[in-house]
């Protein structure tokens, strides 16, 4: 997985690229917050358009992350019940 200045692409090898990730989306979520509702935002009416596009974006980080949150959650998951399965405690 890579995460560059404009987006992230590929798909998380451990769990600290879930972090960077989460670090990433939590930043946008952030900013955009402040641009549509916070102290910085856009209050021109001519630019409410683009204080829209910002409550858009906040939308889709949001639910990305929750996405994010969800696969790091199975693939712990996962694991716990793989080492389970190894130490005989439970059975395929």
């Amino acid at each position: 997985m890579a995460i560059a200045d404009n987006h992230i692409t590929g798909s998380p090898t451990h769990a600290d690229d879930y972090d960077e990730m989460i670090d990433a989306l939590d930043e946008i979520i952030e900013y955009g917050l402040l641009k549509s509702v916070g102290d910085g935002r856009i209050k021109d009416n001519k630019k409410a358009k683009v204080r829209t596009e910002y409550m858009k974006e906040v939308r889709n980080a949001v639910k990305e992350k929750r996405n994010i949150l969800k696969q790091q959650r199975l693939e712990e998951y996962a694991d716990v019940i793989a080492e389970l399965e190894e130490s005989g405690v439970i059975s395929e």
